[in-house]
């Protein structure tokens, strides 16, 4: 894909001319601070979120510190701990908190169309955190701090509960590309999967708190605290041994080529082509 093709000492420096404007300034997360990773599905760009600090890298390693902000009826400023996903080429949807006051502390969902750099309210705002956001099938998933799970088919302006797998909060979840109905789950009780939209679970697996992804291509992967990479050839039953990742994943994406990102503990990014073999591309610190 092209993105992130080196990795810098502390920072991710681009890998064209290695001039300062290439690289990505050092960020110094706040105590707790959220790690959130997303592809943009426009051009394999990477976007990672590290508390109060944005970045956007794009595909020939260009890195762009954002400050992002929000307009809502309630006021406007600057938010912070905005956990991303993509809804489509350059546009996303995320939850956060105000990093100022003049927002709502809780932001709920909310919309950018400009890649981040500029957010409005689309449902929820002083009301809702919600902790994790999945977008599969044109359905988005959000896990508030109820630990339930909440299904919109109207890009989250609405949404419909579902009934998490165990009295665990939800962690992570997965939804088969070729069958929506699919959902596959995890908490601190292990993985769990579903086959018909979340109305009733089976458990599949004790491995406490893995990160879920499931590619465009097809491959479900999990990668557990220890940094374990697993591979289900059969949605989630049955597990195999793929590779060793750091310890301590805190988010996985996919591009739509099915490359993988992880970001883990220390802001380190990584890269793996098949799940097996990960080469280090970022260090955000």
């Amino acid at each position: 894909m092209g993105v992130v093709a080196c990795l810098g000492a502390l920072t991710i420096a681009g890998c064209g001319s290695g001039g300062d404007e290439d690289a990505l300034p050092t960020a110094t997360p706040e105590p707790g601070a959220i790690y959130s990773l997303a592809v943009d599905p426009a051009d394999g760009a990477i976007m990672i979120g590290t508390g109060a600090a944005f970045y956007r890298v794009d595909g020939a390693g260009k890195a762009l510190a954002l400050s992002p902000t929000m307009t809502a009826p309630q006021g406007r400023g600057p938010v912070k701990d905005l956990v991303i996903r993509f809804t489509g080429p350059r546009t996303l949807v995320a939850s956060g908190h105000a990093a100022e006051p003049g927002l709502p502390t809780n932001i709920g969902l909310a919309s950018s169309a400009d890649q981040g750099k500029t957010w409005t309210p689309v449902s929820g705002i002083d009301e809702f955190d919600y902790h994790e956001l999945e977008v599969h099938s044109g359905r988005l998933f959000a896990f508030p701090e109820d630990g339930s799970i909440q299904v919109s088919q109207d890009g989250g302006r609405t949404f419909q509960a579902r009934e998490a797998p165990s009295a665990s909060p939800p962690l992570d979840i997965a939804v088969n590309p070729t069958d929506p109905a699919h959902w596959v789950v995890s908490n601190k009780s292990g993985t769990f999967t579903s086959t018909n939209e979340g109305r009733s679970w089976r458990q599949r697996d004790t491995t406490a708190s893995p990160r879920l992804v499931w590619t465009g291509t097809g491959k479900l992967f999990a990668i557990g605290l220890d940094g374990t990479v697993r591979e289900s050839a059969d949605g989630g039953r049955t597990w195999n041994e793929k590779g060793m990742l750091g310890a301590g994943p805190k988010e996985v994406a996919a591009a739509p080529d099915g490359t993988l990102y992880a970001i883990t503990a220390g802001g380190k990014v990584h890269r793996s082509p098949d799940g097996a073999q990960w080469q280090p591309v970022a260090q955000v610190t």
